[in-house]
């Protein structure tokens, strides 16, 4: 026997069989290889993977292929063969070239997953069933087999469902108030939505649907794949499609994961849905389903219109053999549903046809009949296909039913015994065909119908669509005079006329619109003839008879042709487009909009282009590989930018790192010149460049005039010794910036790390006194010197992060407007302590410093007299650890009674007291604390314990005894946050304890207090040391039911401990033995 084997792995395979006198053949990758079997032994391949020096019978594992018999033959023109389920390949055989390709296996149930997120949606190929939900009504309306419910979809690899629903009244049931009731006199009934397939009811409730959903995507399988889901009204000649649309959401909206409307703080929970009418990359959709909406019309019912009922098209030829284009933000859609075919002789043609859209070379809608000339890459149909733009997504519907000649299961499943010439090949054996034909191109060389024999058809392998010349009506055939091809020819470039201005949004001419107001008057007579009533605008689609939809369709969008939108003014569009691409409010530009604007239409480009404020946002700059060779594609960008946007101020971020300086010089110099010669127009900038290379801005030294905002890093340097650094590095270039107000530098990383006696210094010369926001990162810098000395009266943040402030203010200071100082540095804690005697600030509200503070500096006492000298009252407060005098914690709680957000380190037990809120006082401490965060820090080297009890009781009384409601709500606000934060874990675990033990003076006699727990808490230690804890698991063990049902149990069994009435203390009581001395 002899065949061939296709290896389409990426790895090798060696092959062999039982008999000793065949050696084993490498089955290299991408490749085929021809295998000569005894005529006895020709039952089995043994396969496995070729690995060098193994040992077949010892180191590598064998799997066994039954080749196939005539017997299997009988069936479609391939077969999936048998092989054992730890096999890591799935084996094939093709029937018509004797020969068995071999699939790496994959995951079903997850296989998304091992996608890139940035891939969109439109570039995956993703199985779905059609009628998912039709396991009834055999032979007519069943269209899924009833061993492959919802759930088992979803793990054989289904990602798009098909769920047709329609509306069911549920009647009051049967009692003493309906007895004998008038109709008139009964409660109306409610409705749910239940699946059908036309008139048919398939019994599952939508509920329980959405149910199957949520519990696939959120198990460990389907956590990070996605769920795209189309929903169709059934029973729109019943019920209103507003209804419909309505009774949609709301069961979503109940249901788990369901999504929320946007509440009166403007927040919305989408939970697991995707709602935007959009083609998404697949990181967006993770765990979510995509909506694909064939309901709702305008989507009165749900928010954002049809903009928030997920991907909406705005319609949908019934049975549309060619197929048809729709577009959605830049995003073709070519679709192809013919469902309607004439009998089960139309398989090959419905087959080749749904199998043509998956083809972008192939131009879309298809022109009937098909030409048999192929493309430039070979494939039939015509010319090249036309742009649609950047993005393009196929939708192939693969059923079709017509009865009675062509059920659901003949259509899918053929009939009979096709490989014995006995039958015919359902859609499912020819499209599994096709896909082995793109995989193993040598296979359709083996199609039973060739062109050359069949001139005027298009073929691919497994179906035809054939063509005849025109026949009168006696079969004679016709010839078309020189008139008539000329008339032919003339209404054909009208045709196509109109087919390009409905591809796009260019305004038609006078002589245009005449063409497309004849064709739209032809349109209207077919529509009386096909639907025996006239055209009208208030016509709704639910009255429009199947065999005239698409002539319906044809009106309105050739309608749509002569509105009024296409002569909309340029300038209007270029408003709209603002409104699109920059957002005001947050001051950014979306990007991506701008360029999807810019590919609809010549016309758009052209508004887009003239209107340069939607250029001033120029594209970020960060090159990150020192090897990529985007950075010519960067600096095409940066020239498109600075030449559209006129002489309108700019707004750059560039971001270049040594090690692309050092490999990329002259494209980053480029990219800096452009930058630098367009310094007069920078508005808001941020730059980082390495230390070596800052020289590079000396041409904007007084060319800033319009610098409003500058975010400036120094990054990092290659050098490495110490004897290159200067004792101080001085940056002048934006001494002259008038317009200058809020600054951000950053210099912490720009000398590495070294041992040397002095750290250089940074002095970075802006207009100090004109600063409304300050904010610097260093390890030593003069830049809060310069800025306190300057004393800027317009200052309202300052946020200083520094290792050390090389030189401190020596004279007084008042800043009347600043509002916020965060100070966090690494010098000696009493002289920062003492610095704060010269400020004076009566606006500040926000007040946080760290720094190396001991227990005894007087931190605690001079903020006090900060607040006391400058009169302020703050709401935020954040200080680090030192011992303070209980008085001095009460007086500043007494002088900042709207404190809101409290951040303390180790509060001894007198603060505690203090914090306790006692709502009959008529001046309660901190009434307003709505955020608490308690740190445990050691001191001197010591650890710290809390007062648990007076601790709980604190936290209780601005808690739960408030939660009662007997206080003034517009004096006291409930704690809503208390975070604590621990040096390590030890101290975690010992202070956890301490909190839920009754007693806190010893832990020894409370262990035994409560024993009801005792087995629950052992059998939960012991699963999670010996089962859930370990680095690695089997994937038998995620598909193990039986683990599954004892973990829930245990689950359920914790849910259900009632704390109030229990000490959960013995369930962490282990934690406290582990750190025990």
């Amino acid at each position: 026997m002899v065949f061939s084997i296709y290896n389409l792995t990426d790895t090798p395979i060696e092959a062999s069989s039982s008999s000793h006198d065949v050696a084993a053949l490498v089955l290299h990758p991408r490749k085929s290889t021809t295998l000569r079997l005894p005529k006895f032994h020709a039952k089995h391949v043994n396969l496995h993977n070729a690995v060098k020096g193994a040992a077949l019978d010892q180191d590598v594992k064998t799997f066994q292929v039954s080749l196939p018999g005539h017997w299997e033959k009988r069936g479609a023109s391939w077969i999936d063969l048998k092989v054992v389920e730890d096999c890591p390949w799935r084996v094939y055989w093709f029937w018509p070239a004797k020969s068995m390709v071999v699939l790496s296996k994959r995951n079903m149930a997850s296989y998304l997953s091992e996608l890139p997120d940035t891939l969109s949606l439109a570039g995956l190929v993703l199985p779905g069933t059609h009628d998912t939900m039709a396991f009834y009504g055999w032979p007519v309306s069943q269209c899924q087999s009833r061993s492959t419910p919802l759930s088992t979809q979803f793990l054989d690899g289904v990602r798009v469902i098909d769920v047709r629903l329609a509306a069911v009244p549920i009647l009051p049931a049967p009692g003493p108030k309906t007895a004998g009731a008038s109709p008139q006199t009964l409660p109306l009934p409610q409705f749910k939505l239940i699946a059908y397939h036309g008139i048919y009811p398939q019994r599952t409730p939508f509920a329980t649907i959405l149910a199957s959903l949520h519990t696939f995507l959120t198990s460990p399988a389907g956590a990070r794949e996605t769920i795209v889901m189309s929903i169709k009204q059934e029973d729109f000649t019943v019920t209103p499609p507003t209804t419909f649309s309505r009774l949609v959401k709301e069961e979503i909206m109940n249901s788990p994961g369901g999504f929320k409307d946007t509440n009166e703080k403007g927040e919305r929970d989408l939970g697991m849905w995707y709602l935007q009418n959009r083609v998404p990359n697949l990181g967006e959709v993770r765990g979510k389903v995509v909506l694909l909406s064939r309901f709702g019309v305008n989507g009165e019912e749900w928010e954002g219109g049809w903009e928030g009922l997920g991907i909406h098209p705005l319609h949908w030829p019934d049975s549309e053999k060619k197929g048809f284009v729709w577009h959605l933000k830049g995003t073709a859609i070519r679709t192809h549903d013919w469902y309607a075919i004439p009998s089960f002789l139309a398989i090959p043609e419905k087959t080749t046809l749904s199998t043509l859209v998956l083809k972008p070379s192939v131009p879309f809608p298809l022109n009937l009949p098909l030409t048999p000339e192929p493309s430039s890459n070979g494939e039939g149909g015509g010319s090249s296909a036309p742009a649609y733009g950047p993005e393009t997504l196929n939708i192939a519907y693969l059923s079709a039913a017509t009865f009675p000649l062509a059920l659901p299961p003949t259509v899918a499943m053929g009939m009979g015994f096709p490989g014995w010439k006995m039958g015919f090949e359902g859609v499912n054996a020819r499209v599994g065909r096709w896909l082995l034909e793109e995989l193993v191109p040598d296979f359709k060389s083996f199609s039973p119908i060739k062109s050359a024999a069949a001139p005027k058809s298009v073929e691919n392998g497994y179906g035809a669509v054939k063509q005849s010349p025109p026949q009168d009506k006696e079969g004679v055939l016709m010839e078309e005079s020189a008139d008539e091809k000329r008339a032919a020819r003339l209404s054909a470039d009208d045709d196509n006329l109109i087919q390009n201005l409905l591809k796009s949004n260019e305004s038609p001419t006078e002589e245009q619109r005449a063409h497309i107001r004849a064709k739209v008057q032809r349109l209207e007579e077919e529509f009386l003839n096909k639907a025996g009533r006239a055209f009208a605008d208030d016509l709704v689609e639910e009255a429009v008879p199947r065999r005239a939809k698409s002539c319906h369709e044809a009106v309105l969008s050739h309608r749509a042709l002569l509105s009024c939108i296409r002569s909309v003014p340029e300038e209007v569009w270029q408003r709209i487009f603002f409104f699109e691409v920059v957002d005001e409010a947050e001051n950014t530009h979306n990007i991506d909009s701008l360029r999807k604007i810019c590919a609809v239409s010549r016309r758009w480009r052209s508004a887009a282009i003239k209107h340069c404020c939607l250029w001033t946002k120029i594209p970020k700059i960060f090159p990150i590989d020192p090897n990529t060779k985007t950075l010519p594609c960067l600096i095409e960008d940066l020239e498109r930018y600075l030449s559209r946007s006129g002489a309108l101020p700019i707004s750059v971020k560039c971001i270049i790192v040594s090690d692309v300086y050092v490999a990329q010089r002259s494209h980053v110099e480029k990219i800096l010149r452009l930058l630098t010669d367009q310094s007069h127009r920078w508005q808001d900038i941020r730059i980082q460049l390495p230390l070596p290379e800052m020289k590079m801005l000396s041409p904007i030294q007084d060319r800033l005039p319009m610098l409003t905002k500058l975010y400036f890093s120094v990054g990092a340097t290659d050098s490495e010794s110490p004897e290159e650094q200067p004792r101080e590095i001085k940056i002048s270039y934006f001494s002259n910036a008038p317009m200058l107000r809020d600054v951000r530098i950053v210099t912490r990383n720009a000398i590495p790390l070294m041992d040397i006696e002095e750290e250089p210094a940074f002095r970075i010369d802006i207009p100090w006194s004109q600063l409304e926001a300050f904010e610097d990162e260093a390890r030593c810098t003069t830049s809060y010197h310069d800025l306190i000395e300057a004393q800027p009266v317009n200052l309202k943040t300052l946020d200083f992060t520094a290792g050390l402030i090389s030189e401190l203010p020596s004279t007084p200071c008042t800043l009347p407007n600043l509002t916020k100082v965060h100070l966090k540095v690494g010098n000696i804690g009493n002289l920062v302590a003492s610095h704060l005697d010269l400020l004076t600030l009566p606006a500040l509200t926000d007040l946080a410093i760290r720094g190396r503070f001991l227990s005894s500096d007087p931190l605690y006492t001079k903020v006090l007299a900060l607040i006391r000298r400058s009169g302020c009252s703050l709401k935020r407060l954040e200080l680090d650890p030192v011992i303070a005098e209980p008085s001095v914690f009460s007086n500043i709680f007494l002088l900042s009674p709207s404190i809101e957000t409290l951040d303390i380190t180790n509060p001894d037990t007198s603060t505690l007291n203090n914090l306790i809120l006692d709502t009959s006082s008529p001046s309660p401490v901190l009434p307003k604390l709505k955020s608490l965060t308690i740190r445990n820090s050691e001191m001197d080297f010591q650890i710290v314990v809390f007062d648990a009890p007076t601790l709980m009781r604190m936290i209780k009384s601005r808690t739960e005894e408030l939660a009662e409601g007997n206080f003034d709500k517009d004096l006291i606000q409930l704690l809503e946050d208390v975070s604590f934060v621990f040096d390590n874990d030890e101290t975690f675990h010992l202070h956890t304890v301490l909190f839920e033990m009754e007693d806190t003076a010893t832990y020894e006699g409370a262990r035994h207090r409560d024993t009801s727990l005792g087995e629950l808490a052992s059998r939960s230690r012991r699963i999670l040391r010996d089962e859930l804890t370990c680095y690695w698991h089997p994937r038998r063990s995620y598909l193990n039911l039986k683990l599954h049902l004892r973990y829930n149990k245990l689950l359920s069994r914790l849910e259900k401990v009632d704390v109030a009435k229990h000490n959960s203390q013995v369930l962490m009581v282990s934690s406290l033995r582990a750190i025990r001395p």
